[in-house]
């Protein structure tokens, strides 16, 4: 109404200065821009009206309802990668591999992607990948330069470094020993001396929830993507209501209920406390029905320490080098290397 009114004024205004002429080509002119101006400003009220009603919305999602597909993070997770180790095969899964056709995945369906988007044998980056992931212990991983010439000194660690421990020889004397500790010295049933062990099952990098008995993967953003309980998955619906219950909230996992698999030596623990996670749920067992899954794992790391403190792992080993030891020729070369150069060595088991 305002903006009729003003046209009104202007229309005599100028029909008194320039005639009645110019006047009807002002007001055709003026009324246009004012259609425009209307339309737009009734597109930014719809458009602000949307967007609260999102807002509104999105106080009420979770993190569940935004992710759509419930079993394609763990269909991910549980496939298979064969990984080559100094050209000796193994299967090294993320947890346990229960998919076994995402095994079955090879050349062929890669080919038959990119020939459906017409990039046939335009993509060699792709096309060319090797089927192995060869992993050599001769591979420097560096995400910077690193001028040698300049480094004084330099540190080596012991255990699976200098050490090169061959597994599984070297990490069932920790678990054998550890059970046997569980049962004649803390009182578990006699069902844990069934125990197997299977190193292939375990990476490092996942996270043990010891409160819940759980073992997690998460990714750079800290969403759990994979979740079992001891040896069995766990739905997703279950997986996100436990870690991410409240929707743009992201856990620290830094509490001291949780603990990070950060080296080989972790995956006897894991192992272990998985088995007896499954044996306390499926058993009957007072011992193990009087306990919380977090005093398990507090049981569990008590007695793999003490296996490395009391001669049932070194004392072997010390008999028996060359069963759990991985000779290297080129290490003492290195080393003396090193010195000739003048650069001073330092040896650590605490890196």
């Amino acid at each position: 109404l305002l903006a009729l009114i003003e046209l009104v004024f202007v229309m005599n205004f100028w029909t008194r200065r320039t005639g009645p002429l110019s006047s009807l080509l002002f007001v055709f002119t003026t009324s246009t821009r004012c259609c425009q101006s209307f339309q737009l400003s009734s597109s930014n009220r719809l458009f602000r009206s949307m967007s609260t009603r999102v807002g509104e919305r999105s106080k009420d999602l979770s993190s569940y309802e935004v992710d759509t597909d419930a079993d394609a993070e763990q269909r991910l997770a549980d496939a298979g990668l064969p990984v080559k180790v100094n050209g000796e095969k193994d299967e090294v899964p993320i947890l346990h591999s229960t998919l076994p056709h995402f095994q079955q995945l090879g050349s062929t369906d890669y080919d038959q992607l990119l020939s459906s988007v017409g990039l046939t044998n335009s993509v060699h980056q792709v096309t060319n990948l090797p089927k192995d992931h060869v992993i050599s212990n001769r591979d420097v991983y560096c995400n910077r330069e690193l001028r040698m010439s300049a480094i004084r000194s330099v540190g080596f660690d012991m255990d699976h470094t200098l050490a090169q421990y061959i597994q599984p020889a070297f990490d069932l004397l920790g678990f054998e020993g550890a059970k046997e500790k569980l049962v004649k010295v803390l009182g578990y049933p006699e069902a844990v001396m069934d125990f197997k062990y299977d190193h292939t099952y375990w990476i490092r990098g996942l996270i043990i929830d010891k409160e819940r008995g759980n073992f997690i993967k998460i990714d750079r953003h800290k969403y759990v993507r994979v979740a079992y309980h001891g040896f069995t998955p766990i739905s997703s619906l279950t997986r996100k209501h436990l870690y991410s219950r409240e929707f743009n909230k992201v856990p620290s996992f830094t509490e001291k209920s949780y603990v990070n698999m950060d080296t080989l030596f972790q995956h006897v623990d894991a192992h272990l406390f998985a088995h007896l996670v499954e044996l306390k749920d499926n058993g009957e067992y007072d011992v193990l029905d009087a306990k919380t899954y977090e005093e398990m794992y507090t049981d569990v790391r008590a007695c793999v320490d003490l296996c490395h403190r009391d001669g049932v792992i070194k004392d072997i080993v010390a008999q028996r080098p060359e069963d759990f030891i991985r000779y290297d020729k080129d290490l003492v070369p290195m080393l003396k290397n090193f010195r000739n150069d003048g650069v001073k060595l330092f040896f650590t088991d605490k890196l």
